[in-house]
């Protein structure tokens, strides 16, 4: 009895079950193939960290309490680069620059040279030289805000909980394109390492099945040396 069960549960007879009903196993493959295959357009790809948040902890609880007090802790840094940031020509451009990314959607605040001159110089009688003699020996400002060369600053935009990064990032990237030509700007941030990540996924996941399947075939042709027995549920028969 024990023997005529293991037999009935073996490999080598599911096996040849299967084969002998080609045409239903194959339709039972398809429909599930079918059935999941429709599921692809509501595919979404989760590739931030905060999608790997366990809810339970309590850490994320704080986390979560810590964004309702001080709002959202993503930034995204449009670095500029110029042959110096404190020439009055070059710094208006910085200005204009950080007025243009305040105004976008999703940006809560701004922190750049031009915010920081006015939050400082109220009554707005300094000059530049005299703002960057005050400003460089800070420590909090060198490799943060400026380099130390005076060629290079950053413009944080601080964004909102319930901001649309991939909006925020093309808009500032439409200012980069849309900027002066003697500036050398780019964008950073983690928003912009999620989404390209993101991408990557995305076209590794489109690109290498059918890569997989490819190699799958030219694997058994080189084995058997028969087209046929690449479809082998299709062609191949077993005697009972």
């Amino acid at each position: 009895m024990a023997s005529r069960m293991l037999h009935y549960l073996s490999v080598e007879v599911w096996l040849r079950t299967a084969l002998r009903r080609r045409p239903i196993v194959l339709l039972v493959i398809a429909a599930i193939t079918l059935f999941f295959a429709g599921q692809i357009p509501n595919l979404r790809f989760s590739t931030s960290i905060y999608d790997l948040i366990i809810e339970d902890l309590p850490e994320t609880a704080q986390y979560g309490t810590f964004k309702e007090i001080f709002g959202s802790d993503e930034i995204i840094r449009l670095v500029v680069k110029a042959d110096n940031v404190f020439d009055v020509v070059t710094f208006a451009k910085i200005e204009q620059l950080s007025e243009a990314a305040a105004a976008m959607e999703g940006v809560r605040r701004i922190i750049s040279l031009p915010e920081i001159l006015k939050a400082v110089d109220i009554s707005g009688k300094w000059s530049l030289e005299e703002f960057a003699d005050i400003l460089m020996p800070v420590a909090l400002f060198q490799k943060n805000l400026i380099s130390t060369d005076r060629k290079t600053t950053a413009i944080t935009l601080v964004l909102t909980t319930d901001a649309d990064y991939d909006h925020v990032i093309e808009s500032v990237e439409a200012l980069i394109s849309e900027s002066s030509s003697d500036l050398s700007l780019y964008q950073i941030g983690m928003p912009l390492v999620s989404q390209a990540l993101a991408q990557f996924t995305e076209k590794d996941f489109f690109r290498l099945p059918p890569i997989t399947f490819i190699l799958i075939a030219i694997i058994l042709f080189l084995l058997f040396r028969n087209f046929r027995y690449l479809f082998f549920p299709w062609h191949v028969s077993v005697s009972p």
